[in-house]
């Protein structure tokens, strides 16, 4: 300032007339113009504080009133209103604040900086940093167990999890989670729900089969079968469904702390089963429980791997290690008959079962293109009835089923329980309709034509079902 002033004399020193002008704006205008400056300053910066504070305030009060929330990801508004998450429109928003500031004179002229700061204050909420409150919380738990989950603890182990992935925490980028293949649509559909919402791909860590992963880092999750009522309400609810997944892996910090956390050891020691135990500890687990020594028994490579699935499956245990690998390991244990491919001087609890369904098939059951179908519960009655042994209790539709796919693979079955294109030597079904029916054309009756069948053999054990002669009559038209 001082060197100003200085050129500012240096100019004006032969111009009297000027040197007084600048002394006279100096001394007696100067102060008061910096006066009204400093005034009109102080006054904005007051009336910029209090439009700031009136903006803070309506901007507290509108998300207080309205709990939205921003997903990244899909770059979409969610409101959290009557215990559920729901997409809201940006536009719709932008609606809201304007209405609302209309309604305040003073915010009028910042109506635009209000509705953009409010914009990208909502846009700093992430969704999945919100915490739901204890009615959706106990709504998607109601839905998981006992439905899902044997207990609460899995539920949330559960949901936790999935939380972990959501958030993408350092802890789960190793870690694999294996469930059974009955719940494969549940796991899609998640991970359908997560790919989309959130741009994270649970099939990296959500498995069905065991690949070469380390033991260490997997862990089972045990869950019943899933069925077309829960998928229903995962899609209808499934921001709530993420959000308290969560919410949970924030309240836990991630699955592994929660695990550690609670005192259920039943279900940790499932969980955490692979990382606890070796390899040749779950054989000799399966040969303890699984197998009988018997000196004058001998049981094929096929029929082990069929009790080893049985082992697996009553453990709630993935495949955890290979047919190959298996048979190997079996071999340095067990006596192995390198010629007939058996191991000899042992047995299982399934063989007298596996050899009466294994006879059975090879003598009676045909491959047939003409047979329209055989049922499981027609199969099990001729079991039963034409086998020479009597204890058979163990021997249900669900194990047959798991016998025929093992050791049958190529044989067609439709809806879990029709065997199609396969006749039995010990039951013609179809010659049994065509007797009944050309009965039926020479007498006058008032029944219908399978009403009829059934009164005609009325004294077998066995008569086709309605759905087997509707089809039956159609192809042959009857």
């Amino acid at each position: 300032m001082q060197a100003t002033l200085n050129k500012l004399e240096e100019k004006y020193k032969d111009n009297p007339y000027m040197l007084k002008k600048m002394h006279d704006h100096i001394t007696e205008n100067l102060e008061p113009l910096l006066d009204s400056i400093e005034q009109n300053f102080n006054n904005r910066q007051e009336r910029k504080n209090d439009m700031n504070d009136t903006m803070t305030q309506f901007s507290n009060h509108f998300l207080k009133n309205k709990n939205l929330y921003y997903c990244n990801h899909r770059e979409l508004f969610f409101n959290y209103e009557n215990d559920h998450y729901t997409i809201y429109n940006e536009d719709d928003i932008i609606h809201d604040i304007l209405r609302l500031i209309n309604k305040d004179s003073k915010l009028f002229s910042w109506k635009f900086k209000v509705k953009n700061t409010l914009i990208k204050q909502i846009k700093d909420r992430n969704v999945f940093n919100s915490i739901p409150e204890s009615n959706t919380i106990q709504t998607i738990i109601k839905q998981l167990y006992p439905l899902l989950f044997p207990s609460k603890n899995w539920a949330k182990y559960f949901l936790t999890v999935i939380g972990d992935l959501i958030l993408k925490k350092d802890i789960q980028q190793n870690l694999i989670y294996f469930f059974t293949y009955e719940n494969k649509e549940l796991i899609k559909q998640i991970a359908l729900f997560c790919n989309n919402c959130c741009g994270v791909n649970l099939h990296n860590h959500f498995k069905f089969k065991y690949h070469h992963h380390v033991y260490e880092h997997c862990r089972l999750i045990s869950c019943n079968k899933i069925n077309n009522t829960l998928l229903d309400f995962f899609k209808k609810n499934t921001m709530d469904f993420l959000c308290v997944a969560t919410h949970y892996s924030n309240r836990y910090k991630n699955s592994e702390e929660f695990l550690s956390k609670i005192r259920d050891k039943k279900m940790k020691s499932h969980v955490l089963y692979l990382k606890q135990n070796k390899v040749n500890d779950i054989i000799q687990d399966f040969l303890n429980t699984s197998m009988i020594k018997n000196e004058n028994s001998k049981i094929s490579f096929k029929n082990v791997v069929f009790v080893w699935k049985k082992y697996l499956q009553l453990k709630h245990l993935p495949n955890i290690i290979f047919h190959h690998n298996l048979i190997g390991q079996l071999k340095e244990t067990l006596y192995y008959n390198q010629e007939q491919n058996v191991f000899t001087n042992i047995t299982s609890l399934y063989s007298p079962i596996m050899n009466v369904f294994l006879d059975f098939w090879e003598k009676n059951m045909i491959v047939d293109e003409n047979e329209i179908e055989f049922e499981t519960p027609e199969i099990l009655s001729l079991i039963y009835k034409h086998s020479p042994q009597k204890n058979l209790d163990e021997l249900d539709e669900t194990l047959l089923l798991e016998m025929i796919k093992h050791y049958y693979p190529e044989v067609i079955i439709e809806e879990q329980k029709y065997i199609t294109q396969f006749s039995c030597k010990l039951w013609d079904k179809s010659q049994d309709i065509l007797t009944a029916l050309n009965q039926y054309k020479t007498e006058t009756t008032n029944v219908g034509a399978y009403e009829y069948y059934c009164q005609f053999f009325k004294d077998k054990d066995l008569v086709a079902s309605k759905r087997y002669f509707d089809k039956f009559v159609s192809a042959y038209a009857f």
